[in-house]
């Protein structure tokens, strides 16, 4: 996949919750599309991805673990978890990381 035909920033938390967001530079949904069966093994209907990206972007701008899960009844931990997990896929894609 060449990478460099996608883009868009994607929001990164760390397992503080009171540390900045970090942005990586990569495709918005096409490629969170591509991993999101990485992210969420199991969960395939499209209201599901909806809700994951829909966490992402919530961080993104701003929100707190609380905030971004509570529309979809989801705790800190697993927004956290979410979070976590894209990141190390992220990671595994050697992405370019700068903080917000």
């Amino acid at each position: 996949m060449n990478l460099s035909s996608f883009g868009g920033r994607v929001p990164i938390a760390g397992t503080d919750p009171n540390q900045p967001i970090v942005l990586v530079d990569f495709p918005s949904e096409q490629l969170f599309n591509t991993l999101y069966e990485d992210i969420a093994p199991g969960y395939t209907s499209d209201q599901a991805r909806r809700k994951y990206w829909a966490i992402l972007n919530a961080r993104k701008d701003g929100a707190t673990l609380a905030d971004a899960g509570k529309p979809y009844g989801l705790s800190r931990e697993r927004v956290r978890q979410i979070e976590a997990r894209f990141k190390k896929l992220l990671s595994l894609w050697h992405f370019p990381q700068e903080t917000s």
